[in-house]
């Protein structure tokens, strides 16, 4: 939720008092829901026209030039994949979470969905990253081509994409796992939230006695 800091206050029971909804939380749900509403069917139109594109390419390609567009055809569709990825699992959890506000999910729906952001997070800079590789190495082929008097072999093009690919979503599989770590739930006596591992612990030390400035959340 908000990062703003916010000194921990108690309620009446002796327990945290639960975090209420502040001006910008109103204005990110605001903007999560047209995101949603909007970026799901356009980017479901875009994919199917790609998808067709890519369809028609496959059967008709027998020049290097459609090989090459294939190829820029599967990096775009790629892209938009990772954009409705993004959008499908990032807005509807976070406006879950913003309306409701605190977290009744358990610690295994918290850790998922902390899990499922980051990998979406992640696949979404892959995605990025691939594409400029993808540019680079098409610099590289056409420099190599004018010392060397030949192209490399349109397959190879292929291939390279693939492989982009293939690791886009496998890296941000493996570079998203330490959320199952880091996340957890603070369970209290009316509520609960999904949290980090630290400001739990730092929720426990105030309950304890000790005074600190984050907000659980």
């Amino acid at each position: 939720m908000s990062d703003e800091e916010e000194a921990f206050q108690r309620s009446d029971d002796g327990d945290l008092k639960a975090p209420t909804l502040i001006a910008t939380d109103y204005l990110e749900i605001a903007v999560l829901a047209v995101v949603l509403c909007i970026g799901v069917p356009l980017n479901a139109v875009v994919l199917r026209k790609l998808l067709r594109l890519y369809s028609t390419g496959v059967t008709l390609s027998r020049a290097k030039q459609d090989e090459t567009r294939i190829g820029f055809l599967m990096l775009q569709i790629h892209l938009t994949i990772v954009d409705l990825i993004f959008i499908i699992l990032y807005c509807p959890s976070k406006l879950i979470w913003l309306i409701c506000y605190v977290w009744p999910f358990g610690a295994f729906l918290c850790k998922a969905v902390q899990y499922s952001w980051m990998f979406a997070h992640h696949s979404m800079s892959f995605a990025i990253v691939s594409i400029a590789i993808d540019r680079v190495k098409t610099v590289y082929d056409l420099m190599a081509m004018r010392e060397r008097g030949r192209m490399a072999p349109p397959k190879s093009k292929i291939r390279c994409i693939k492989r982009m690919i293939v690791l886009t979503y496998l890296g941000a599989a493996i570079f998203s796992l330490p959320q199952w770590l880091a996340w957890t739930t603070a369970d209290l006596v009316s509520w609960s939230q999904c949290t980090t591992i630290w400001h739990k612990q730092r929720a426990i030390d105030f309950l304890n006695g000790n005074e600190y400035t984050v907000r659980l959340n």
